[in-house]
C-alpha cells in the first residue's frame, strides 16, 4: 500500500507538470502566432509605403519634356506638366530649380524680379548676402502660380544643409532622391521632399530640379485606407519622426529602403492572444490528472477508466483526422466564399445533419455564405430562408464573441411518437399547415453556434444542428470544443482570404489609375477600349491604353511594358505620361521621347507601343500609326475585308538609335481601326495559340458591330479559349468612323 501511494503521488506530479509545461507551450504558441500576425501587418504596411512613394516618384517621369532646346525650362511647359502630376499625386505644389553661378546670380535676379533668398526668422524668406561666392540653385518655377505660392521662387536649396545635401545627391546620382524628414510648414507637421533632376535626353549637366513635398500624414493616410486598419502607423528615418505617431512598446516594425532612405514602419500591435488553447491544455491536464488519481486509488475501477480512456483516444484521433481532412479542404480553395462553403461541406455529416456558415462583413452586416443538408430539398429550403434578424442567437454570438450549444430538453411525448411514427404533425392554430421550415424547425432536437475570430475581429459563425428523424444524439460539449478548434482554422483561412483579395484589389486600383478613367469623344467616330488583368490578379500588369486631345487632333495608345509589379506600373506611367507630353511632336516623335526617357532612367527594360494619331476630315479620318515592336493593327472595312497595317520600328528602349516611322492611312466611313496588346494572339491553352488567324475571322465576322460590342464578343471568345484563365492581360481599342 505505501508503494502505491508513492506511485500514485509521483504520477500526479508528473502530470501537474506535464500540464504546466502543454500548457506554457501552448500560450507561447498563441503568443508567437499573435506576433507573427502583427509582423505580417507591419511588412505589408511597408510594402503598400513602398508602392506608393513609386508610384508618386512615377508622376514626376517626363519631366524631361519641360526642357527647351536652348537648355532653359519652358514656363508653359511647366505649368501644363505641374497642373498634370498635382491633378494625379497629393503633392501641394511643384518646384523647379535651376543652377546659377555667381557671374550669373544679377542676371537671374533682374530675369526673376526679387533676389534670391533663404529661409529666415519665423520661415520668412530674406535675401542671401551678396558677398556669397558659390553656386546657387535658386527657384525658378512655382505651381499653383498663386501669390502665396510664389513667395517661394528666388528660394536657394542651397542655402538649407539638409536640403542641399539631397539636392546634390540627386544631381550626383541622375535620380530622383529623398530628403531626410523636415518639419514643413508647422513644427507638428513632419514629411520629406523629393528632389528630381531634370536634363536634355542624351545631356550630361543636370539643367535643373524638379521638388515637391510630401506630408508624412498624407503618406500614413494612404497606407491605412489601403490596408483598412485604424493602428497608428509610424514611420521613422534614423531616430527621426516622418509622421505624427511614434512607435509605441507593443508596436512591430519592418524596415524598408525608399529612395536611398532606410525607413522603419512600425505598426501598433493589434492581435490579441487567444488564451483558450492554454486553458483547454490545462483544463485537460488537470481532468487527466485527476483521472489518473482515480484508477490507482479506485483499483475497482481501472478497468471501466481503461476502457472510457481508449474510447476517449479513439474518438480524438478520428476527430484529428476530421481535423486534418477540413483543413485540407479549406485550403484547396482561394477565395474566402469558397472555403466557407467548403467548410459547411466536411462538417456533414461528420459533426451535425445541417451547417450553415455566415460571413459578417466589418460593416455589420451579415450574409449566409456555406450551406450543407442532408439532401437538396432541405438544402434548397435553408438557402431560400431570409438572413439573419437582429435579434437571432447568430447576431448574438457575433456580439459576444462566445460559443452557445442548445439541447431540446424535453418533448412532448404525443408529438415525440409522432414523429418516431413519421405521422405530420398537427395543423397550427388558426387552421394554417405547418410549413417546410416549420417542420424542419420542429425536428431540430440540438444546434451550437461557434463565431469565427481572427485577429480579433468576428469574421462569421458555424452553425450546426442535429435533426431528431436522423437518430443522431444530441450534440455534446465535446463536440462544441471541437467545433470551436474547427472555428480557429477556418477563421485564420478566412482571414487569409481576404487578405489575399484585398491585396488584388489593391493591385485593380493601381491597375486603373494606369488608364483612362472614361473614354474621350472623336468627333466623327465611335470609340471603345476594354482591359482585363491577367489571372493572377494580385499584381500590376503592363498592359495600357489611352486616349486624348492634342492641338486638334487625339492620340490613341496602346502599349505592354516588360514586368509586372511596381516596375511595371512606374514604366508604364513613364510611357504615357511622356507620351502625352510629346504628342505634339506626332506619333513617331513621340515614340522616340519615350525611347530616349527609358535609355535616361539606366533601366535596361523595354515596352512595346502603338500611337495612332487621328485627323477627321468631313469624309473620313486621316491617322499617321507607329507600331514599335506591338502586334500590327488591324484595319476592318464595311464589309469584312481586313488590312493589316506594318511595324513601323523596333522594341522602345531597346536598342542604341532606333529609328520609328509613321505609317499613313485614310479610315472611310465604316471602316474600324483596332488595336490589341500580344494578350490576345498570344493567349494559350495546352500550348496551343489563339492566334492571328483566329483573331482576323472573329474581326471579319464582326464588322458590322458596334466596337463596344465587338470588344465584348471578343474578351468573350478569348476566355472562352483558355477555359477562363488568361495568363497574360488583355488591352484593345477600336475605332469606327461614323
Amino acid at each position: 500500500m505505501p508503494g502505491r501511494r508513492t506511485l500514485t503521488a509521483l504520477v500526479i506530479v508528473a502530470l501537474l507538470i506535464a500540464t504546466g509545461v502543454a500548457t506554457v507551450l501552448a500560450y507561447q504558441a498563441e503568443r508567437d502566432s499573435a506576433r507573427d500576425a502583427d509582423s505580417a501587418q507591419a511588412r505589408q504596411a511597408a510594402l503598400s509605403l513602398d508602392q506608393n512613394i513609386t508610384v508618386l516618384v512615377a508622376g514626376l517621369r517626363g519631366a524631361s519634356s519641360l526642357i527647351a532646346e536652348n537648355g532653359e525650362p519652358s514656363g508653359e511647359s511647366f505649368h501644363e506638366f505641374a497642373r498634370d502630376v498635382l491633378r494625379r499625386t497629393p503633392f501641394p505644389r511643384l518646384t523647379f530649380a535651376v543652377p546659377v553661378s555667381p557671374g550669373e546670380r544679377e542676371e537671374f535676379e533682374d530675369r526673376l524680379g526679387r533676389p534670391i533668398t533663404e529661409l529666415g526668422p519665423n520661415a520668412s524668406f530674406v535675401p542671401l548676402p551678396e558677398r556669397l561666392n558659390r553656386e546657387f540653385l535658386p527657384v525658378a518655377l512655382v505651381y499653383p502660380d498663386k501669390p502665396a505660392r510664389r513667395a517661394a521662387l528666388g528660394f536657394d536649396l542651397l542655402s538649407d544643409p539638409e536640403w542641399a545635401a539631397t539636392a546634390r545627391e540627386a544631381v550626383d546620382a541622375g535620380a530622383t532622391q529623398l530628403s531626410p524628414p523636415l518639419q514643413l510648414r508647422r513644427p507638428e507637421e513632419p514629411g520629406a521632399v523629393l528632389f528630381d533632376p531634370v536634363s536634355l535626353p542624351g545631356a550630361a549637366d543636370v539643367a535643373g530640379i524638379l521638388s515637391a513635398r510630401i506630408s508624412g500624414a498624407d503618406i500614413v493616410a494612404a497606407v491605412k485606407e489601403q490596408l483598412a486598419i485604424d493602428e497608428p502607423v509610424a514611420i521613422t528615418d534614423g531616430g527621426r519622426p516622418l509622421s505624427a505617431d511614434m512607435p509605441t512598446d507593443d508596436s512591430t516594425s519592418a524596415e524598408i529602403s525608399v529612395l536611398g532612405r532606410d525607413w522603419q514602419v512600425a505598426v501598433s500591435g493589434s492581435t490579441a492572444i487567444d488564451l483558450t488553447p492554454a486553458i483547454a491544455y490545462g483544463a485537460s491536464g488537470l481532468a487527466l490528472t485527476l483521472a489518473a488519481a482515480g484508477l490507482l486509488l479506485l483499483s475497482s475501477r481501472r478497468e471501466r477508466d481503461l476502457v472510457e480512456r481508449r474510447g476517449l483516444a479513439e474518438r480524438l484521433a478520428a476527430r484529428e483526422s476530421l481535423q486534418v481532412r477540413i483543413t485540407e479542404a479549406i485550403e484547396r480553395e482561394i477565395e474566402g466564399d469558397a472555403r466557407l462553403g467548403s467548410l459547411a461541406q466536411q462538417l456533414v455529416p461528420a459533426v451535425g445533419d445541417v451547417c450553415v456558415v455566415h460571413e459578417a462583413s466589418e460593416d455589420g452586416v451579415v450574409r449566409r455564405v456555406g450551406v450543407a443538408a442532408p439532401d437538396e430539398r432541405t438544402t434548397e429550403l435553408i438557402r431560400s430562408m431570409p438572413e439573419p434578424p437582429a435579434t437571432s442567437p447568430i447576431r448574438a454570438a457575433i456580439s459576444s464573441r462566445q460559443p452557445v450549444l442548445y439541447t431540446r430538453i424535453s418533448e412532448d411525448r404525443e408529438a415525440r411518437r409522432a414523429r418516431e411514427r413519421g405521422i405530420p404533425p398537427r395543423p397550427r392554430a388558426g387552421g394554417s399547415e405547418p410549413t417546410a421550415a416549420d417542420l424542419l424547425e420542429a425536428d431540430e432536437i440540438s444546434s451550437m453556434i461557434v463565431p469565427l475570430v481572427a485577429r480579433d475581429r468576428v469574421l462569421g459563425t458555424v452553425s450546426i444542428s442535429v435533426l431528431g428523424s436522423t437518430g443522431r444524439p444530441a450534440l455534446t460539449r465535446e463536440d462544441l470544443a471541437f467545433a470551436m478548434e474547427v472555428a480557429t482554422h477556418a477563421a485564420v483561412a478566412l482571414d487569409n482570404a481576404r487578405l489575399y483579395e484585398r491585396q488584388r484589389d489593391i493591385a485593380g486600383v493601381l491597375q486603373g489609375a494606369l488608364v483612362p478613367q472614361a473614354l474621350i469623344d472623336v468627333p466623327g467616330a465611335e470609340v471603345a477600349a476594354r482591359h482585363r488583368a491577367g489571372l493572377a490578379g494580385t499584381e500590376v500588369g503592363g498592359d495600357f491604353y489611352d486616349l486624348f486631345e492634342v492641338g486638334g487632333h487625339w492620340m490613341a495608345v496602346v502599349g505592354d511594358v516588360c514586368g509586372k509589379g511596381p516596375e511595371a506600373a512606374a514604366l508604364t506611367a513613364l510611357a504615357r505620361h511622356t507620351v502625352r507630353a510629346t504628342a505634339r511632336l506626332g506619333p513617331a516623335g513621340a515614340v522616340a521621347r519615350v525611347h530616349e526617357a527609358i535609355r535616361d532612367s539606366g533601366e535596361h527594360t523595354y515596352v512595346t507601343l502603338c500611337c495612332a494619331e487621328l485627323r477627321p476630315t468631313p469624309t473620313g479620318i486621316e491617322a499617321s500609326v507607329t507600331t514599335a515592336g506591338h502586334p500590327e493593327p488591324w484595319v476592318v472595312k464595311p464589309d469584312g475585308s481586313l488590312l493589316r497595317l506594318t511595324v513601323t520600328g523596333p522594341l522602345v528602349g531597346a536598342f542604341d538609335a532606333p529609328v520609328f516611322r509613321a505609317q499613313d492611312l485614310r479610315l472611310e466611313r465604316g471602316a474600324m481601326l483596332f488595336i490589341c496588346s500580344d494578350g490576345l494572339p498570344e493567349a494559350r491553352r495546352n500550348g496551343e495559340f489563339f492566334g492571328d488567324h483566329r483573331l482576323g475571322a472573329l474581326l471579319a465576322g464582326l464588322a458590322a458591330e458596334r466596337p463596344e460590342t465587338m470588344l465584348q464578343r471578343l474578351e468573350q471568345e478569348i476566355l472562352r479559349f483558355v477555359e477562363g484563365n488568361p495568363r497574360d492581360d488583355l488591352a484593345m481599342f477600336a475605332l469606327r468612323v461614323n
